[in-house]
Order: structure tokens, then C-alpha cells, then sequence
């Protein structure tokens, strides 16, 4: 069975969602492909707002991240600059293949959100990615790749992320994660 995850490395819950696909794999013997999107794009499309902008959700979030790290013994460090530009990211991760968007985000989520470390600004996507998959990230067929992406998610009904998809089964969040397991082991 395959899962698909739709991620934006700005999402905290997608970091979260991403520290928990390894084992949920290892449970259940399914597989997860990652699929970058842009969250930006996906609101823009559908009429969605960001959380930070609802002053209720904004107060929060935070509080709510830091027991969800808790819960999953992760690291979480606040960023200064919230929500940041993951558009190049996104677009580096869409142009790579599976495998290794898979390993380059693991990476992406670790520097940006346990680390602390930027992941909008060009040297620091360099060191964490390396300048290959940096010059991949201008490309138009990583352009074209990443507005495909967040154009499915749309079509399929995501309003943010993390998104996941088994068939057309939607599922939203972090904390579905439970319920992804229950209905792969009952076939379903």
C-alpha cells in the first residue's frame, strides 16, 4: 500500500508528521512518497488563510507544537522569521526523485526546525542541500513540478499540510497519523 505525503518544509506540523513516516512505515509495510508542495499556493488557490493570520490559531500554535515535540521526543526551536519563503526549497525538493526528496527533506526539516537553522536563504540551502540541488531549484522543470504538485493537492481537496492520501482517502494532519495506521491494517 502506498501513502502519499503532501509536506511544506514551512509547516511545524509537516516537520512533526515527517519525524513519525519511518516508523509508521516500518508498522505497516507501506510505503510513503513525499510530495512537495507549495502551502503558499495551495492557500492562494483554494481561498484558505494561513493560521498565523487568525489571532486565536496564532496564540496556539505554539503551545500546541511544543507538546506535539514533546509527545514525539523531537526537538522543535522556534524560528525568528515565521512564517519564511519556502518556495526554493519546495521547488529543489520537487525537482529530486523520490529517494532522495525523501533524505533532502528529512534534512530541510531537521535544520529549519530542530536546529533552528534558515532554510530561505541561499547559503544556508547550499550547505544543507549542496549547489546542485540548489541550481535544480531554478529550473523550470522544478518550477513546473512543484506548481503540478500543489495544483493535485488542490484538485484532490488539501487545504494545508500536511496532506495525506491513501487512493482518495484524504487525511489532514499530524495527529492523523494514528488513523493512517488503523486503516492500512485493516485493509482498508
Amino acid at each position: 500500500m502506498q501513502i502519499e505525503f503532501f509536506f511544506d518544509t514551512v509547516s511545524p506540523y509537516s516537520y512533526v508528521a515527517a519525524s513519525q513516516v519511518p516508523a509508521l512505515e516500518r508498522r505497516t509495510g507501506a510505503t510513503v512518497r513525499w510530495r512537495p508542495f507549495f502551502l503558499g499556493g495551495l492557500f492562494k488557490t483554494i481561498g484558505n488563510r494561513a493560521p498565523l493570520e487568525l489571532p486565536a490559531k496564532a496564540r496556539y500554535l505554539w503551545h500546541d507544537l511544543e507538546r506535539l515535540a514533546r509527545f514525539h521526543g523531537i526537538a522543535l526551536r522556534k524560528p525568528d522569521n515565521f512564517p519564511f519563503n519556502s518556495l526554493t526549497a519546495q521547488r529543489a525538493l520537487a525537482a529530486m526523485d523520490d529517494d532522495a526528496c525523501r533524505a533532502a527533506a528529512q534534512q530541510l526539516f531537521q535544520a529549519r526546525w530542530a536546529e533552528g537553522r534558515p532554510i530561505d536563504e541561499e547559503q544556508s540551502l547550499t550547505g544543507i542541500l549542496g549547489s546542485e540541488a540548489l541550481a535544480g531549484a531554478g529550473t523550470a522543470g522544478a518550477r513546473d513540478a512543484l506548481k503540478a504538485n500543489t495544483e493535485e493537492a488542490a484538485e484532490r481537496g488539501a487545504f494545508g499540510a500536511p496532506t495525506f492520501f491513501i487512493g482518495d482517502a484524504l487525511f489532514f494532519g499530524c495527529d492523523r497519523l494514528h488513523i493512517i495506521e488503523a486503516e492500512l491494517l485493516a485493509g482498508r
